[in-house]
């Protein structure tokens, strides 16, 4: 019989704290303290199933299966109400099936595909166990596999909500939108008060530009699951989109408490917009290195108000942040900073500086470049004739919405024949076979060898006559120097774009290319290549 060592029962920690505490040590691997904070878990809530499926895990990574199946049990009883003794004998399945879910929620998902394949070995009809093998597949990133074992679920139990749910997540993330959207109404028909697939809905409505009925179904996720983050992110997105900042910057503060999104950890208070006078401002980038490069225009604003402007950065961005005014310390993340009175991440200054579509701090560019590295680029471009575009056509493939931001160079081909341009590449990040789709091409160059910094990008990006680039890091820069610009946009894009048009509100210098239905590039690298021709940028 396995034990766990013992500690003292934590009596002013509700369970739902201890619970998360022991959770936090069994992703960690240290199994005794997890075990031992299950355990207070259950006896001070001996109905806590999830603590006793998750002790029930513990046992079974330590060898004890007898252990493990009495915990799985008693978890299968508090589910499903008394299970006589020969029913509990003759269903292994079940516990199985519990056992993946545990190795699922612990993000152990090889370990949660073969329980969920040993339940089904046994009992090949299982729909439970299909929708959750399903469901891990999907966190494995594999839509495609995962649709067989959701409808083999419908097929044996057509009344199943949460597989109808899931299978729309599954036809969702292989952008079949309208299938999707399918799914998630047949879950709710069969269950109205299914807040999880009223979210579904309210993101695949969004997916196709349908804004406003998309807002309608997060809004009735929330009435029916008023706590879940996701569901106020999603709709802060949809308000931003539509130029509605005042209430989409309050519901995007949801975004600390969404699953996967990493705290900044700074302890000091959040600034409310109080004099600065005598006191320090840490200001700290949170998300991606666009994001970054957006809304540090906020430094000048911020310092207005006085005190001492202290901005912490990436290494990437050191340099290029150096040209930044109002920024009287500078540091990079592998740094600490200087003593603080307050901290503000970059994404909370519209909220805070109560910004508006008409009161965007519009003083461009707000972006330096190097001398030294302008002049390098300058030099170079001397020896490139014609008109010098830049391309960009990939994110940072990190990016949860890369796939429908990014592009393959394949779909530039169209640029090929143009006369009187030169194509450079600006791109840092390439997949294997990128440059092959140049293949051939006389005036295509690649530059991303010398772009060792985003300051580098920045003196590359002025030798160049115009950019052409996908929603990425890239774009951001290009705007942020105040110089010409075409971004290339899915039909749904970020909502800093906007949701129609071709002017942008935070970058005057760029101009907008936006799909007309989803996955459709190759009608924008169309118009990309007509305008070229109609203003005369090229021969």
């Amino acid at each position: 019989m396995v034990t766990f060592s013992t500690g003292p029962l934590l009596m002013n920690s509700s369970p739902q704290h201890l619970f998360d505490q022991a959770l936090a040590h069994h992703t960690a691997g240290r199994w005794d303290e997890a075990g031992n904070l299950y355990r207070q878990v259950v006896q001070l809530h001996p109905h806590h199933r999830l603590a006793l499926v998750h002790l029930g895990i513990i046992y079974q990574q330590k060898g004890d299966m007898d252990a493990a199946i009495d915990h799985f049990m008693r978890a299968l009883r508090l589910a499903q109400g008394p299970l006589p003794q020969p029913l509990i004998a003759t269903e292994p399945q079940l516990t199985w099936n519990l056992m993946g879910i545990a190795c699922h929620q612990l993000g152990h998902l090889p370990e949660a595909l073969v329980c969920y394949q040993q339940a089904l070995a046994i009992q090949p009809n299982y729909p439970a166990a299909l929708s959750n093998y399903g469901f891990a597949l999907m966190a494995q990133g594999k839509p495609v596999e995962a649709t067989e074992p959701f409808n083999r679920a419908l097929e044996l139990q057509p009344d199943f909500p949460e597989a109808h749910s899931n299978l729309g997540t599954a036809w969702q993330e292989q952008d079949r939108y309208l299938e999707a959207e399918h799914c998630f109404r047949t879950a709710i028909r069969l269950q109205p008060t299914f807040a999880h697939a009223w979210y579904n809905l309210g993101l695949a409505l969004q997916a196709q530009g349908n804004d406003q009925e998309a807002l309608k179904a997060l809004r009735q996720a929330h009435q029916l699951e008023p706590g879940n983050p996701e569901t106020h992110l999603a709709e802060s997105l949809i308000l931003l989109r539509l130029g509605e900042y005042e209430a989409g910057w309050i519901q995007h503060e949801w975004r600390w408490k969404t699953a996967g999104f990493h705290h900044h950890g700074q302890t000091k208070p959040l600034w409310d917009r109080s004099p600065l006078v005598g006191r320090t401002l840490l200001l700290h980038c949170e998300q991606g290195f666009g994001d970054s490069i957006q809304l540090i225009r906020y430094a000048p604003l911020v310092k207005s108000r006085g005190g001492t402007i202290v901005v912490q950065c990436p290494p990437a961005l050191y340099s290029l942040f150096k040209t930044v005014a109002g920024v009287d310390h500078l540091v990079t993340n592998e740094h600490s900073p200087p003593p603080c009175d307050f901290q503000t991440p970059l994404l909370s200054l519209p909220r805070i500086m109560g910004t508006t579509l008409a009161t965007i701090p519009n003083s461009i560019p707000y972006l330096g470049i190097d001398p030294q590295q302008a002049s390098f680029f300058h030099d170079l471009a001397k020896t490139i004739p014609n008109f010098k575009i830049g391309l960009s056509w990939r994110g940072n493939p990190k990016h949860k919405n890369d796939r429908n931001r990014s592009i393959h160079p394949r779909s530039l081909a169209q640029l090929a024949d143009l006369k009187g341009i030169s194509l450079i590449s600006l791109q840092k990040i390439k997949f294997a076979d990128d440059l092959e789709a140049f293949s051939g091409w006389e005036n295509f160059y690649d530059w991303g060898i010398w772009l060792n910094d985003f300051s580098a990008t920045a003196a590359a990006i002025a030798a160049l006559d115009l950019v052409i680039a996908v929603d990425s890091a890239v774009i951001h820069l290009a705007g942020a120097l105040g110089h010409p610009a075409w971004v290339l946009l899915p039909m749904v894009a970020d909502w800093r774009w906007g949701f129609d048009g071709e002017n942008s509100p935070w970058y005057p210098s760029v101009r907008q290319f936006r799909q007309p239905q989803p996955g459709a590039w190759d009608q924008v690298i169309a118009s990309v290549k007509q305008h070229l021709h109609s203003t005369q940028l090229c021969g």
